[in-house]
Order: C-alpha cells, then structure tokens, then sequence
C-alpha cells in the first residue's frame, strides 16, 4: 500500500560524475526496493527515493569504497512530495539543482 510511503531528494555534491556513481545509486536502491530516479546536474548527482519509512535509506557515505573514483564533499537531504514511481530509474543529465541548497 502506497498510501505509508514517503519521499526524499538527496544531492551529492563533489566528485560524483563520470566515476559510475549513478549506477551505483541504482544498484543501491534496487536492493533496497526504493523507487525514485537519479541524474547528474550542473552541481553533482541529484536522487528522488520515495518508499516505506521503515525502508533502509540510501546510505551513501558508509559505501564509498565501492566507488573508489567518487569524492562525496556533501550530502543534503529534504523531504519530497510523493511521486508514485513505478521503478527506480536513471535519468538524463539536467543543468541545474531542482532546488535550492
């Protein structure tokens, strides 16, 4: 039931473009059965989960020996209005952050 689910937007900032990261991300999420999408913007990665609370988050700083290219500098996170993603899904390259820091 879709109605507990909540959503997040997540941006990454530092060195996390053309090192794999959003695959990464992807893998994360699909393991972790969140729905969302991620995309590189002019000021890094930009990622939108949305599932149960309970539902592990992504944890991207616990993880960066798995992209050993990435340098994360900074990670913020907001809540995020609910979606309905059907799959998690990586998207194209936007110029700029949706919002602000």
């Amino acid at each position: 039931m879709e109605h507990n689910h909540e959503a997040r937007r997540l941006q990454v900032n530092g060195i996390v473009q053309g090192v794999g990261f959003r695959p990464f991300v992807y893998q994360l999420a699909l393991r972790h059965g969140l729905k969302g999408e991620v995309a590189n913007t002019s000021s890094g990665v930009d990622i939108h989960i949305e599932g149960l609370p309970t539902a592990p988050r992504i944890r991207i700083r616990s993880r960066r020996k798995a992209r050993p290219l990435a340098h994360i500098v900074e990670v913020t996170s907001r809540p995020e209005i609910l979606q309905h993603f059907s799959d998690f899904r990586i998207t194209a390259s936007r110029g700029k952050r949706p919002w602000p820091p």
